[in-house]
């Protein structure tokens, strides 16, 4: 049986706007108080100040409460990062959590560092500076972590800064990128191998090897800049099932992609986040409904 909980944080208008399950199967969420916040960031405002002082990044479900609570343990680590600094005019960005397999939170905080948070033993570590906005963050199945940015040249590959850190060593280095004109990602994904997907338009394998997959990046750019058509809108990645396909959406609808033979369908025509069971069942929301996809019947 299903059953509908509220995303608003105990006593609070703040929301979780992303979700994270530990291995002891406790639900937790990063808190927002404003949808800007999610993808632009905004301009620092009055009402601001207060919620950046007293919220933490994450909140817990509450299973007998059925509600989510404050996590003020973590109150220490930085819910947004500001930038510049210095002047009257700021602006603020929502910092990017990540949890690993070993049930570590990851906070990348923008023009701040990089923190960990311990939620069985609730110990906080400050790791690395950061001196930029994190856009990209990613975990691969080894235990590294590639987070990356970009600039103003929203159709220069070279405008994508990636780097790679080891939370092993503590060493952070820059994944080196062609200089062509490609466009920019909004998301990307580590699969299963440890190839580093930038949504359909290129991969990076363990051998640092950088393969292009959109064709016609010429008439991409084109039709991009100068008449806008959807075609020209290229899919998000966002996940991969324990089947190797890699699943995308768009304006169009929900898509998969089989990196072995180079395949995909269509799925639907609703844009649906895809998730994944113990049990090889894939689960998605189109109109309000729930449907799932056995992938032991339909391999």
């Amino acid at each position: 049986m299903w059953e509908t909980i509220s995303g608003i944080v105990k006593d609070t208008d703040v929301f979780v706007d992303k979700l994270f399950m530990t291995i002891d199967g406790s639900i937790w969420g990063r808190n927002n108080w404003d949808r800007d916040l999610s993808y632009i960031g905004k301009h620092l405002e009055e009402s601001d100040t207060d919620k950046i002082g007293s919220t933490p990044i994450l909140s817990k479900y509450n299973d007998y409460n059925k509600e989510f609570e404050f996590v003020y343990e973590i109150i220490d680590i930085p819910i947004v990062g500001i930038y510049p600094s210095d002047l009257s005019t700021k602006s603020i960005f929502l910092n990017e959590v990540i949890l690993d397999h070993n049930d570590t939170f990851w906070v990348f905080s923008h023009y701040d560092g990089i923190y960990s948070f311990n939620p069985n033993n609730n110990v906080i570590k400050r790791h690395k500076d950061i001196n930029s906005i994190v856009q990209y963050i990613t975990y691969t199945p080894d235990g590294i972590i590639y987070f990356g940015n970009f600039g103003f040249k929203r159709t220069n590959f070279n405008g994508l800064n990636i780097f790679r850190y080891s939370p092993e060593s503590e060493l952070i280095s820059e994944i080196i990128l062609p200089h062509k004109r490609w466009p920019m990602p909004m998301n990307m994904l580590a699969d299963k191998d440890g190839d580093i997907w930038f949504d359909s338009i290129a991969r990076i394998n363990n051998n640092g090897r950088v393969t292009r997959l959109i064709p016609n990046i010429i008439q991409y750019w084109w039709g991009d800049f100068w008449y806008s058509p959807k075609w020209a809108i290229h899919p998000t990645i966002m996940y991969e099932s324990s089947n190797g396909y890699l699943w995308y959406k768009s304006a169009k609808g929900t898509a998969w992609f089989d990196p072995g033979n180079r395949s995909g369908c269509w799925f639907t025509t609703h844009i649906s986040e895809v998730v994944e069971d113990q049990t090889n069942t894939l689960w998605f929301l189109a109109e309000g409904k729930l449907f799932s996809l056995s992938l032991d019947m339909h391999p």
